[in-house]
């Protein structure tokens, strides 16, 4: 291919899913070729720092780039899911001798801007309370040795699961015009506490915006905006602090979830703490007073993943999120070439209940806690009605003893006997039932159970009939009832009664379909019934 392309000469693919070019450019045009073919339809680019490096001054240069929606490898994606659906591939490879050249452990050598498509699913700010009113701090309390305890910074948990993570959190203040600036203060596994100096392990601190004359400089783009607002933890960071986390509180009784929660404390800073000299963090925390905090935030967790191609798996190796990174663009620093694609997750807040039970407001949110309440009722109700419904399941499925059964009988037979499904099929009436075979018959047996109610419409009916010998071949079996039930539920529709042998396994089939009822077909409500087929393993002898 080489061979075929003149200097600057490329060719090129474009589809809705993405565009791909193969150029062949001098090393001086290179850079400038590459900031041409990503900048043109989006914010992406790669920059490659090392060019010098691989090629000589006279060396034409082959590069393959790629600009592609990253569901396009969807293939590649794991269980997990590792490349958010809405973000870019980013993809360049450079060519030599027809060979191609490859780039790796040259840390900081490529820089990648992913964007991410601006119609996808981004996180959505919050103020951080059920009925949208803004955080405050709780009020102090009394400790048991008589000391004041406060509460310096409204609480956030996010747990995140993850390890090889940037993780962003976002502050946007509803009045600009007070250029508030807030101390925002992060730990994994245990809230952050700054009244203890002893406590101090693990902290991330960060004041946003860094200055106040983010407010000042109009100058600056929408990503520079956003990023002024930010407090980020790259990825290399995000694992050695929570190692540093776990290591401190190891020999801990302490939940899954907990050692998963990123801790996420603020507060904006009054007059007299924005004026502080902030190059520590000071220990304990010499302010308390209560701000006004009129802001919403939102959460979520960024990704550099690269194609390895001999496994086509998204990998995290190599690669380093950068500070400037955005809800809308993500800035990877790594050490080798290949294609580039953004993960992207919002973590679940994990509620602090401490703050909620401490600023619970019933009579600002009474509708709020009434609907929430009524719900947890319908709940219980609805729990215990089919916990009900699966204990009379339960009693449905066992067999019944007939009560006139003598205990010294011991062949055993099982009688099945289905009900209808016609309405008022069931019935309240005593029903008996009296069955004959080739060697005899037995004596009527009621069809009763003394814990629930028996022949209902629809009900499939089991019970165990005693006899004192084998009956041999069954012939047909007599049904009556004494129509002692009232209203609807004198009368009965039987589908039909089967017997099984349940010494020699013999099924005997008796298809009734028809009304034992006073007022309902032929009047009668004693029928003999003729077995229609014997059933024995599935095989069946008419």
């Amino acid at each position: 291919m080489d061979s075929l392309l003149a200097n600057d000469e490329s060719i090129a693919s474009s589809t809705e899913l993405g565009k791909i070019s193969l150029r062949k450019v001098s090393k001086s045009n290179a850079n400038s070729w590459l900031s041409e073919f990503y900048n043109d339809t989006s914010s992406s680019s790669i920059t490659f720092t090392k060019l010098g490096d691989l090629f000589n001054d006279t060396d034409n240069i082959l590069i393959q780039t790629m600009l592609t929606n990253g569901s396009l490898f969807g293939f590649a994606d794991t269980e997990h899911k590792s490349v958010a659906a809405h973000s870019m591939a980013v993809g360049l490879t450079f060519y030599k001798n027809g060979e191609e050249l490859l780039v790796r452990d040259s840390p900081g050598s490529v820089i990648v801007r992913i964007p991410m498509n601006p119609e996808g699913n981004l996180p959505p700010f919050t103020s951080g309370t059920l009925d949208g009113s803004p955080m405050k701090l709780s009020d102090p309390v009394v400790a048991v040795d008589g000391t004041v305890v406060h509460q310096q910074l409204m609480m956030i948990g996010f747990e995140i699961g993850k390890e090889d993570v940037s993780f962003s959190f976002q502050i946007k203040p509803d009045d600009l015009s007070t250029k508030p600036q807030y101390l925002v203060v992060a730990r994994f596994v245990s809230p952050p506490d700054l009244s203890k100096v002893k406590d101090n392990w693990g902290l991330i601190w960060a004041l946003v915006p860094p200055s106040l004359s983010a407010y000042d400089d109009q100058s600056i783009t929408a990503v520079e905006r956003e990023a002024n607002f930010t407090f980020f933890i790259s990825n290399v960071d995000f694992a050695m602090r929570k190692k540093e986390a776990l290591n401190a509180t190891k020999g801990q009784s302490i939940g899954a979830s907990t050692l998963k929660t990123l801790w996420v404390g603020f507060r904006q800073l009054s007059k007299e703490e924005v004026n502080l000299d902030w190059e520590t963090l000071p220990m304990p925390y010499p302010f308390v007073g209560q701000i006004n905090t009129t802001i919403k935030y939102r959460g979520f967790t960024t990704t550099c993943n690269f194609l390895q191609k001999k496994s086509t798996k998204w990998s995290t190796k190599g690669c380093v999120v950068d500070r400037g990174t955005t809800s809308l663009t993500t800035i990877c620093v790594c050490d080798h070439l290949t294609t580039f694609g953004a993960g992207w997750l919002i973590p679940p807040n994990r509620i602090d209940f401490n703050y909620v039970f401490k600023n619970i407001q019933f009579e600002r949110n009474a509708t709020l806690y009434a609907t929430e309440i009524a719900i947890a009722i319908i709940f219980l109700l609805l729990l215990i009605w089919a916990r009900r419904m699966d204990n009379r399941d339960i009693q449905k499925l066992g067999i019944t003893p007939l009560a006139e059964n003598n205990p010294a009988d011991e062949y055993l037979y099982e009688v099945i006997v289905r009900t209808g499904m016609r309405r008022g099929a069931g019935t309240t009436s005593t029903v008996c039932i009296q069955v004959n075979g080739e060697r005899g018959g037995t004596a009527p047996f009621t069809l009763r159970d003394p814990h629930r109610k028996v022949l209902q419409r629809g009900n499939v009916d089991r019970f165990l009939l005693a006899a004192a010998r084998p009956l041999g071949e069954l012939k047909f079996l007599r049904l009556w009832h004494d129509n002692s039930g009232k209203g609807d539920g004198a009368s009965w529709y039987c589908d039909f009664v089967s017997i099984v042998d349940l010494q020699t396994k013999m099924k005997y089939n008796f298809i009734v379909e028809k009304w034992l009822a006073v007022e309902e077909g032929d009047g009668l409500v004693s029928l003999p019934i003729c077995c229609v087929g014997v059933l024995l393993c599935g095989i069946s002898r008419e």
